[in-house]
């Protein structure tokens, strides 16, 4: 997705972990920056983030394309 929404979606995720506490995410993102997309580093930064809000279990995945 967009790095400026990335924000937005681990929003997402946590309500619906918030409504269901077995829900559970995987997010998968390029390893490198590829215009305004989402990008492992800057990924792992927003989680970084926001750890002491969110309490998701959440898998990232990187990929090269």
């Amino acid at each position: 997705g967009n790095t400026a929404r990335l924000h937005s979606d681990i929003l997402k995720i946590n309500y619906l972990y918030m409504l269901d506490e077995d829900f559970q995410a995987i997010i998968i993102v390029p390893t490198n920056p590829n215009g305004n997309r989402a990008y492992l580093k800057r990924t792992i930064k927003d989680f970084e983030l926001y750890k002491n809000f969110i309490k998701i279990p959440i898998k990232i995945i990187a990929i090269d394309c």
